[in-house]
């Protein structure tokens, strides 16, 4: 997909969302719960998660924030809740650690950057004994050529709905 930088940041994601919205809404239906649990108990339980959830929004880039809101609005209709968005782009960070591997290539200078995202064990099993998570995230994996002015500015790989690059 191509995200183009120039258009508004409301707008820069919702054709790269369309088509993935079934796999986005069965994650953060398997998640929320999962990311509310892990965030009232190691935080203050009495206070309301969406409480931290107004906290992190606040806290992130405005680009971002706007971006979030954006996708959350468009797909509103098929429950999509920005409150959602918010804890799946923030949990990663916050409560889990995955091996990374970052490599230069040593005749041209590109950077890789390789994670190995340790979701699976602990959030479920599918009928089919599947991890839910890894099966859903397989499914949402998008590569991401991001556009300024028509030329291609950098290139990344994401799951959909996450608005940040991750390898």
């Amino acid at each position: 997909y191509t995200v183009d930088l120039d258009k508004p940041a409301a707008e820069r994601w919702i054709h790269v969302v369309k088509p993935h919205i079934r796999s986005l809404m069965e994650m953060l239906n398997v998640m929320d719960p999962i990311f509310d649990g892990l965030i009232q108990s190691s935080i203050i339980p009495e206070i309301p998660v969406n409480f931290y959830l107004e906290l992190a929004g606040k806290r992130l880039p405005d680009d971002i924030f706007t971006e979030l809101k954006g996708i959350a609005d468009a797909f509103a209709g098929d429950g999509l809740r920005l409150d959602s968005l918010v804890k799946s782009n923030v949990f990663y960070e916050l409560v889990t650690a995955c091996t990374s591997i970052v490599a230069r290539d040593p005749i041209d200078g590109h950077l890789f950057l390789g994670r190995n995202f340790d979701w699976g064990g602990g959030f479920g099993t599918d009928p089919n004994g599947e991890f839910t998570i890894t099966r859903l995230l397989q499914e949402m994996a998008v590569n991401i050529h991001f556009q300024r002015n028509g030329r291609t500015v950098y290139s990344g790989t994401t799951f959909v709905g996450h608005q940040f690059i991750t390898n």
